[in-house]
């Protein structure tokens, strides 16, 4: 099976203010050849954001300076990022009572294994399957 180009490969931008959460989940997803960019506040992922062009934002919810949920809410302000997928990456189970939850796509509760991580790319891309590399 032939993987897919760098230009065919889903983009995907990973919000994390624990840079072993970002390394680790940044793995993953590049194991599923995907392309990645790693920001750890939600001030550099918006730096990122009109440079790398993600596909799909995956957030930490927890973070100093800017919640995911305001991050959420930011992308979905600008008018080129209106309906990009952001799925929030919690281990908190009750994130709803603090945070408007429905800026959010989904959630990746952690700890992340690889079997919800391709569910939520794949829900995110139903058309273009995600396909780790072997």
């Amino acid at each position: 099976m032939n993987s897919p180009s760098v230009d065919e490969r889903r983009r995907v931008l990973v919000v994390d203010d624990m840079n072993i959460n970002l390394m680790v989940l940044m793995a993953k997803l590049r194991h599923m050849n995907c392309l990645c960019e790693g920001a750890e506040t939600g001030a550099r992922a918006l730096e990122i954001l009109p440079v790398f062009k993600p596909d799909i934002v995956l957030t930490d919810l927890w973070m100093p300076e800017m919640n995911g949920d305001v991050l959420a809410q930011t992308i979905h302000a600008m008018t080129d990022y209106h309906h990009l997928p952001i799925f929030v990456v919690t281990a908190d189970t009750d994130s709803g009572t603090e945070f408007d939850m429905r800026v959010f796509t989904g959630v990746l509760q952690k700890p992340i294994d690889d079997v919800r991580l391709h569910a939520v790319l794949t829900s995110a891309f139903p058309t273009a399957p995600v396909t780790p590399r072997v």
